[in-house]
């Protein structure tokens, strides 16, 4: 289980070669790097928001219908965070983490 700073439990898949020295319940230290914590912030906030302003720009462009280019823009983000959802696998190999007993 992981205690994030001001957040609930979290249970986080660790894979290490040293996981028989973990028990379950131990507090431990993990850490992951700056770069992934802006790319990860890229993926979840950058990208959706350009992704949207493009779709929306572009809508606008074609047609003046501004509830129509809100529903694309919207029905874009749904298209993104499927896409992203069916890549978990991928981005999990990109994003780890490494884990430290606590004295």
């Amino acid at each position: 289980m992981c205690n994030s700073s001001e957040s609930k439990e979290k249970l986080v898949d660790i894979v290490s070669s040293e996981a028989f020295s973990y028990r379950v319940g131990e507090e431990v230290l993990l850490t992951g790097s700056v770069e992934m914590g802006l790319t990860a912030v890229f993926w979840a906030y950058g990208a959706p928001l350009l992704l949207l302003m493009v779709v929306l720009l572009a809508t606008l462009q074609v047609t003046t219908d501004e509830p129509l280019a809100a529903l694309m823009a919207l029905v874009g983000l749904a298209a993104y965070y499927g896409v992203l959802y069916l890549n978990k696998n991928r981005l999990t190999r990109k994003f780890s983490f490494t884990i430290k007993h606590i004295k």
